[in-house]
């Protein structure tokens, strides 16, 4: 798909996607590093844990496919990005992104009660949600929105962990 949006828009995927989303959404603090040399000093440092258990500051890592997992961000902007995304499309198509397509999901398979909508996970029930999430070795992101009213939740973490316990806390207050 990034290679498709290059295509179109004649321009590199970084580069259409700033001017599409990242500039109309105000997310100034948000790009697309072509190497480690682009990230800059202002990134916060992810850490892993070594064999001796302590935490170590972890390299960055960049993305070779900026499309599948290239975008570094902060947690202000991904609010801004589920706050705003469904501004940048035609009212049909933010509908469709949030509303759930046939699944293809194995029962018993991890996730198997998410449903795909659009470029969303889609959560059931009556307060649906609907998520994207992201990890490199030195960090991990979710991004949710509640699709009735559309207040969202970012959860970020300077190492790769799992999110599941902090994301069912948040969740029970944010909900509520």
């Amino acid at each position: 798909l990034g290679q498709i949006v290059a295509d179109i828009t004649a321009s590199s995927y970084p580069d259409a996607m700033t001017r599409l989303v990242l500039a109309p959404l105000g997310m100034r603090e948000s790009w697309f590093p072509a190497s480690t040399a682009d990230i800059g000093a202002t990134a916060v440092t992810g850490y892993a844990v070594s064999r001796q258990n302590s935490f170590v500051p972890a390299p960055p890592v960049v993305c070779t496919i900026q499309a599948a997992g290239g975008l570094w961000s902060t947690a202000p902007d991904m609010l801004r990005l589920g706050t705003g995304w469904a501004s940048l499309l035609p009212a049909e198509l933010a509908v469709q992104a949030v509303t759930p397509q046939p699944a293809r999901f194995e029962p018993g398979r991890l996730y198997s009660d998410l449903r795909p909508g659009f470029g969303w996970l889609l959560e059931p029930g009556g307060d649906r949600t609907a998520s994207i999430a992201g990890t490199l070795p030195s960090a991990t992101a979710e991004l949710v929105t509640r699709v009735r009213d559309g207040r969202v939740l970012a959860i970020v973490a300077s190492r790769l962990i799992p999110v599941t316990a902090i994301d069912q806390q948040a969740r029970s207050l944010w909900l509520s």
